[in-house]
């Protein structure tokens, strides 16, 4: 089986569904970068937990599963339960994957100087993340929404 085209991201094409790979450039590029700024910040820490090492790359791997054929494609024009299983796949696993095996030196940076500390204070309060992440879900997901979204890569 070969390489279908190759496409920046994913969106409903109204094409008729095959299994051609068509890999999506943006999820592979976001894939590389994260890739590169977790070993360039594993090597800054090197007592790092090796279980947490695992899960930032298992995180890493998972994101590329959601965002990159055939989920991708699948989840942007032809299944709905798909594209349900992708944004659960990233807020729920993959998220958390990636916070609980972010490098320390992130959170050093995130902690230098006081208008940081101050920021990373009020966006990280519990409560307040609850309520944006769940407004962010539903407003994705509300149909004025999502069928302005899907037909474009942006969205």
């Amino acid at each position: 089986m070969g390489v279908g085209h190759v496409s920046w991201w994913c969106s409903a094409e109204g094409k008729v569904w095959n299994w051609q790979w068509s890999p999506y450039l943006g999820a592979w590029l976001l894939t590389i970068l994260l890739v590169g700024l977790l070993i360039a910040g594993f090597r800054r820490d090197r007592d790092f937990p090796l279980r947490r090492k695992v899960a930032a790359f298992a995180g890493v791997a998972l994101l590329l599963v959601a965002t990159d054929w055939p989920m991708a494609a699948m989840g942007a024009g032809y299944l709905l339960s798909v594209q349900m299983a992708r944004q659960v796949l990233v807020v729920l696993v993959v998220l958390p994957l990636l916070l609980y095996g972010c490098p320390p030196v992130v959170g050093r940076w995130l902690q230098a100087g006081e208008r940081r500390r101050a920021f990373v204070r009020v966006v990280s309060t519990p409560l307040l993340c609850i309520i944006g992440a769940n407004l962010i879900l539903l407003t994705i997901n509300t149909p004025m929404v999502s069928d302005r979204m899907i037909g474009s890569p942006l969205g």
